[in-house]
């Protein structure tokens, strides 16, 4: 890390410098020019920089590659590293694959070659366990795997959840060995991808608040809209700022900001359904993260706690974001989980400043 921030800051070199390049700005839409640095095989600065190598773009252009977030490699029908050669050149550099297929003809045999073949690959290759092998109880198939069977892969760094659960009826009838494999991922950290056609009602939310946290198969706009307004209904975001110089640019959070810039405090923040509120002032920080955690307690004690998925986001300071993790886990009586508490991005941050700090709430069996 030393390295990267030097290369950054211009104090040595850079590994390579793209030259003459015109990049897109996905958060402004904008199509800029610059050179850009990598170091250590990240981007470390947009600007004037040296590098070890330096390739001279003519003007061409720099975007951002795309993530297959859902795909099954054997339906190629080629081996991944020609499926690799395929993609890479269209834009394509991650993908999310499950080898549902290949493990209901070879059983763990097929999950292992999916891990050694697309080892090392120009394309990254991450892979979600599958979860219903064989497809339906009265397929004939080559495996059958059971949650004994998966639960050694989720130590793997590249396996990153369970795949497509696709036995809703299973879910929904609570059928042990189903939920024995989501529990289990769960306990690990990892995610569970939905597979749910025509799925809706108390039905859905019973197959969500198994941890089911996507769906990929909605046969009708209306049903997709359900699924989403799922979401929007129990969702809370609590949180204060470092400063309010960013708040009042920031349209309605602006409005909340401008009667506290006058006495110079800073305000809680809480936003709900799309609407932003006011939940508290003060100037202490201190007493204001105390506050925010005061209005999440509130609203988590009057709705059932035990329903909810709490995750904090933190924006410059990741030490106090840590700690008050430790905080939320204390005073909500929740335990987080490592992988949904985030620092806080930049376009949120263009509203709150670099020095916001909180927790976001939604309800387990309405999180798609």
């Amino acid at each position: 890390m030393n390295d990267r921030i030097d290369s950054a800051l211009g104090y040595q070199k850079a590994d390579i410098v793209l030259r003459n390049a015109k990049y897109v700005n996905v958060f402004t839409n904008e199509l800029l020019d610059g050179d850009i640095a990598i170091k250590d095989g990240y981007f470390v600065g947009i600007g004037d920089y040296e590098g070890i190598c330096e390739i001279d773009l003519k003007g061409k252009t720099v975007i951002p590659s795309f993530i297959d977030s859902h795909i099954h490699l054997e339906s190629s029908i080629v081996s991944p590293y020609e499926f690799a050669k395929a993609v890479i050149p269209h834009g394509t550099t991650a993908v999310v694959a499950d080898p549902h297929e290949i493990a209901n003809v070879i059983g763990t045999d097929g999950i292992d070659y999916m891990l050694q073949s697309t080892s090392g690959l120009p394309l990254d290759v991450f892979i979600m366990l599958p979860s219903c092998v064989p497809a339906t109880p009265d397929e004939e198939n080559g495996a059958n795997l059971t949650h004994h069977e998966l639960v050694p892969y989720l130590r793997e760094d590249r396996v990153l959840g369970l795949g497509e659960v696709m036995n809703a009826p299973g879910v929904i009838n609570k059928d042990f060995e189903l939920l024995e494999k989501i529990t289990s991922t769960l306990a690990y950290g990892k995610k569970i991808d939905g597979h749910a056609p025509g799925v809706i009602g108390k039905n859905l939310n019973a197959y969500i608040t198994a941890g089911v946290t996507s769906d990929h198969e909605c046969t009708t706009l209306d049903e997709a809209l359900e699924k989403i307004n799922k979401v929007i209904d129990s969702a809370r975001i609590f949180f204060t700022v470092g400063s309010l110089d960013y708040l009042q640019m920031g349209g309605r959070i602006g409005k909340v900001a401008a009667a506290a810039s006058k006495i110079d405090v800073k305000p809680v923040i809480i936003m709900k359904d799309g609407d932003i509120g006011l939940g508290g002032i003060g100037r202490n920080r201190n007493k204001l993260k105390k506050k925010v955690l005061a209005a999440a307690n509130k609203y988590l004690s009057e709705n059932n706690k035990e329903d909810f998925v709490v995750s904090v986001g933190y924006g410059y300071d990741a030490s106090e974001g840590v700690s008050f993790m430790d905080d939320v886990e204390e005073v909500l009586g929740v335990k987080l989980q490592s992988s949904t508490n985030v620092a806080i991005g930049i376009i949120t941050g263009t509203h709150t400043g670099p020095h916001a700090i909180g927790l976001g709430v939604v309800k387990k069996y309405e999180t798609v």
